[in-house]
């Protein structure tokens, strides 16, 4: 079984969690989306999803017809960018502790 506190599981479910939160927000409050109760979240993910961000309000500003698809998507492929930023974390992490216990394993033998 995975072991499901990794940060390719957690990172995304993050995500997710900030991105319907600040939807939620915004609906309820029916304020502009930077001003009002959502504008942290707002700012957190516009930040942290730049690359896709761009693009998606590139499309909301410019297309009418396409903000509500381009709002799910900012959400989907920023979903799917914060879970290949938790595997690269996980990866790291990995990289780390093997490289530490190859140091443990080689520190008893040489003294």
């Amino acid at each position: 079984m995975q072991n499901l506190a990794q940060a390719k599981y957690i990172a995304p479910v993050i995500h997710a969690i900030l991105f319907v939160a600040m939807w939620v927000l915004y609906g309820v409050y029916a304020r502009p989306i930077m001003d009002g109760p959502s504008g942290l979240l707002f700012f957190t993910l516009l930040v942290a999803d730049l690359p896709i961000s761009v693009v998606a309000f590139g499309v909301m500003f410019t297309s009418s017809a396409n903000e509500t698809l381009a709002a799910v998507c900012w959400g989907v492929f920023g979903t799917f960018w914060w879970f290949l930023i938790g595997f690269s974390i996980d990866a790291r992490i990995r990289s780390f502790r093997k490289k530490q216990r190859k140091t443990t394993e080689r520190s008893p033998g040489d003294g």
